[in-house]
């Protein structure tokens, strides 16, 4: 069984839910709305796709839907077979889900994309291809670095923290201090959790370079290798001592983050007190911004909410990395003050 998910972007905001799930058995190919789609039309105003306009029903045909086949690049086109070399994919792979799979499928006239189902492996580790987003907004010279780079190089990982756009915004780094990209937007709450728990089981490396002429978004080819999530067989004591550090690192994190920002703010200015006189003032979190700042994914907070008001405020608490109360209001949650 293949799977690929479609994610849709909300224009608002900038999160990304993803909305669809699409199989193919070999025959037939199925499209069912996810509980994403469902979550992105409560909180964001989603609209059903509108060839697929009941989110509750299963979509069946023998032919690959057209929101995702107008998303493959014509055979005839003259540059078809360059465009399957950018993909590190065989020249005669012809299969419509391997392609969008390793190209993503995204248009700059709509807010879709698509990824694949990761699969573990015999070892209990999954494998993940994209390419890396933002290398527009990067510098000539880590543009260079980028055409230096040879396959399997190891980059690293780091959390844009104050990053206004994109949160929680994923770095690609290299060795001598290039920043070469961006995660894809739309796995960065994932990849986040993953280097929580353990960050010495994610592993980034180069998996192809396309040198130019070829378009600065199929430029720089990834894989990422993970350890699959299975604690059934882990001594509950251990795993809640290696969740207890994940959360200590993450708030180590922000707190150092939240005290860069103060020190920023200082210069140029009286150095009479060694922090402001009056505490940071926090502002209104979308979920997946709060999921980042309490190290928790965003369904955890789904569910804490669930249980009522009170109880989430103390969930909240004991999750802050500076012990601060929240309290959701509409779609946003807000901090309260002690």
């Amino acid at each position: 069984m293949k799977t690929l998910f479609l994610a849709w972007l909300d224009p608002n905001s900038r999160s990304w839910f993803p909305i669809v799930r699409l199989t193919f058995d070999g025959v037939n190919y199925q499209f069912v709305y996810t509980q994403g789609a469902k979550e992105a039309q409560e909180k964001c105003g989603f609209q059903p796709l509108s060839s697929f306009p009941r989110l509750d029903e299963v979509y069946t045909s023998t032919h690959l839907f057209s929101v995702f086949s107008n998303r493959l690049m014509p055979r005839s086109r003259p540059d078809y077979s360059s465009f399957i070399q950018w993909l590190n994919l065989p020249q005669y792979e012809n299969d419509p889900i391997a392609i969008l799979a390793r190209s993503g499928g995204q248009r700059e006239t709509d807010t879709l994309t698509v990824f694949p189902e990761p699969e573990p492996d015999e070892a209990g580790r999954f494998q993940i291809h994209f390419f890396a987003r933002g290398l527009r907004h990067l510098p000539t010279g880590a543009i260079e670095r980028i055409n230096r780079f040879s396959p399997g190089e190891k980059l690293w990982l780091a959390q844009e923290f104050q990053n206004t756009i994109d949160s929680p915004a994923l770095t690609l780094n290299t060795e001598d201090r290039y920043i070469v990209g961006y995660c894809p937007p739309y796995l960065n709450s994932e990849i986040l959790a993953l280097l929580l728990r353990n960050p010495r089981e994610v592993e980034v490396r180069v998996e192809r370079v396309n040198q130019p002429p070829t378009p600065l978004q199929f430029r720089l080819l990834c894989q990422l290798t993970a350890q699959w999530s299975d604690t059934s067989d882990k001594d509950d004591t251990v795993a809640s001592l290696e969740a207890d550090m994940a959360r200590i690192k993450h708030r180590l994190m922000v707190l150092e983050s939240e005290v860069a920002s103060i020190k920023q703010r200082r210069v140029g200015k009286s150095q009479t007190y060694p922090f402001p006189r009056t505490p940071v003032k926090l502002l209104p979190q979308t979920e997946e911004q709060l999921s980042t700042r309490l190290g928790v994914m965003p369904s955890e907070i789904q569910s804490a909410v669930e249980k009522g008001e009170d109880y989430f405020k103390s969930w909240s608490k004991r999750r802050d990395p500076a012990l601060r109360v929240w309290q959701k209001r509409g779609n946003l949650f807000h901090p309260l003050s002690d």
